[in-house]
């Protein structure tokens, strides 16, 4: 039977913990790994666009948190990671909640037992302002409009229609 050495050094990227002995699963891998398995088993699971976007967040997330075990992982760690960032609220939002994917992925895995997003705090999203047009701004669009939008122009006028409720008549 091979060493645990010998199984970590012939597939480092597509471990089964589930029939790995106990001894090796215990030991803690390099996120990169983790980072690695979970885009090969989970990522085809996901549309070809949200694909695009996770493959090019797990790359930066790999870049600050590769070589670190599961287990150096904590709350302050990544609070100083989220502070650090030069990011608008949203990208910071949407990159926690790609590596907390991975890291649900990976505790369902075996390989990590704590939470280290617990207690994160998160910069506050603002919304953006909504964009209205004043009264003579409408009667202009309209003015300058062809059939048929400009009759879906009217009707979203005079009921006070959104947008996306305009979007849904199409």
């Amino acid at each position: 039977m091979p060493t645990g050495n010998r199984v970590i050094r012939v597939s480092p990227r597509r471990l089964r913990m589930d029939v790995l002995p106990d001894s090796i699963r215990a030991r803690p891998l390099a996120l990169i790994h983790v980072f690695s398995d979970w885009t090969d088993t989970m990522l085809p699971l996901f549309k070809p666009s949200t694909q695009h976007f996770l493959r090019v967040t797990i790359a930066q997330l790999s870049l600050s948190f590769g070589r670190l075990k599961g287990h150096d992982v904590t709350t302050e760690m990544l609070q100083h990671y989220v502070s650090s960032l030069r990011l608008s609220p949203k990208t910071i939002a949407n990159r926690v909640t790609v590596f907390r994917t991975v890291w649900k992925s990976a505790r369902s895995w075996g390989l990590v037992s704590h939470d280290p997003f617990d207690g994160l705090i998160l910069p506050k999203l603002i919304p953006p302002e909504p964009r209205c047009f004043t009264l003579e701004e409408v009667t202009q669009i309209i003015q300058h409009s062809r059939e048929p939008y400009k009759t879906l122009f009217l009707l979203a006028a005079e009921t006070g229609m959104t947008s996306r409720n305009t979007g849904l008549l199409t």
